[in-house]
């Protein structure tokens, strides 16, 4: 039997009578486009981060790009973000016209906050920290920064639904932009993804310009674009929402047995609840494990094998291998282990039991 990186079987198959019951009384209704789910949905996500608002939007990519688009980001700003992350974190900021600044990120994979205030220069208009893998950046120190140069915070949540840092769920302070791709702890029936904020005019720029740039039908007050959330993957969400603390808490757990094999792992701070999109092991053998574990029926994956400034897409900003040494040397270590939350216990212990074999023969 494959033990994949994560089995969204066995969510769906948790939640399937509740997912079939869903899609016949959206088909029914024809709900498909702003419908009562959507909304509901919006509600009790913002409720969920402690935020005023939450508005739903086809993806995490754009839910970056749209909240710097409305946040006035645009040709000539520069927007400091870290090396280690998804493209979609530095794309978003190429779209809007603005150039992404990259900064090397510590051992815990997570932006260098002691290296960000010499990225700052006077083009430049926002940070985006990006919570990977479900751990989160040290927003203190960040929020001090965004205040001092009076930068916006635009949170990459992405990876982090339910994280928390001293019991506060993320977005921490700024805006903040999740992912509902399907793998996610939070995860749709396909690309989806949103925004959360406490600022009432920044929502309603971002719900104009998801909408076409309506302000009434047929009325466009500004150039938008049609980048709303359909209403029926706003209804698997809400579904999913009741149980996103219970499987937070047996990641949780399955994080706590894979610790057990003491090997080095991103840090995490003990002011910080992790939620575990991934669990990250960092050793110099990563190739081979990841061959020996596949070989033996277990898929891991690599979350990044190219920091962004190696990336072919971005060659036109110049930067050079061992420019962003720490974000290289973590690029060629890192392995994510499969890790859901109603992952079956004989699978993990396959899986740790593989890993000590392994490690046998490598001290």
């Amino acid at each position: 039997m494959k033990i994949p990186l994560n089995d969204l079987n066995s969510e769906n198959n948790f939640l399937k009578k509740e997912m079939e019951n869903l899609f016949s009384e959206v088909i029914e209704k024809s709900n498909f486009i702003g419908g009562p789910e959507l909304i509901e949905f919006e509600k009790e996500f913002a409720n969920y981060c402690e935020k005023k608002y939450c508005v739903g939007v086809s993806s995490g990519s754009t839910a970056l790009y749209v909240s710097l688009k409305c946040l006035g980001i645009g040709k000539g700003d520069e927007v400091i973000l870290p090396v280690n992350t998804f493209i979609a974190t530095a794309t978003a900021v190429s779209l809007t016209g603005a150039k992404p600044i990259f900064v090397d990120v510590g051992e815990d994979c997570l932006i260098d906050i002691h290296k960000i205030k010499e990225k700052i220069s006077n083009k430049t208009k926002a940070l985006i920290p990006v919570h990977l893998y479900g751990n989160v950046c040290e927003m203190d120190l960040i929020k001090k920064l965004a205040s001092d140069y009076n930068l916006k915070i635009i949170e990459d949540c992405a990876q982090a639904h339910g994280s928390k840092e001293n019991g506060k769920r993320v977005p921490i302070y700024g805006t903040g932009c999740f992912s509902f791709y399907p793998s996610k702890n939070l995860g749709s029936i396909g690309d989806a993804g949103c925004i959360v904020t406490d600022n009432e005019n920044l929502t309603r720029k971002i719900r104009s310009f998801i909408n076409h740039g309506r302000s009434e039908k047929y009325l466009h007050s500004e150039e938008g674009f049609n980048f709303r959330l359909d209403n029926l993957k706003a209804g698997i969400l809400k579904l999913k929402l009741d149980f996103l603390d219970d499987w937070l808490l047996k990641k949780n757990k399955l994080a706590e047995n894979y610790n057990e094999l003491g090997i080095d792992t991103p840090r995490k701070r003990d002011s910080v609840f992790h939620s575990y999109h991934l669990y990250v092991l960092k050793t110099r053998f990563r190739n081979e494990l990841k061959k020996y574990l596949k070989d033996n029926d277990v898929i891991a994956g690599i979350h990044y094998p190219i920091p962004l400034h190696l990336q072919p897409a971005f060659e036109h900003l110049s930067y050079k291998e061992g420019d962003f040494p720490m974000a290289e040397k973590l690029s060629k270590k890192i392995i994510s282990l499969p890790i859901y939350p109603l992952m079956e216990n004989f699978k993990q212990v396959k899986i740790k039991k593989l890993i000590r074999n392994f490690f046998k023969n490598k001290q």
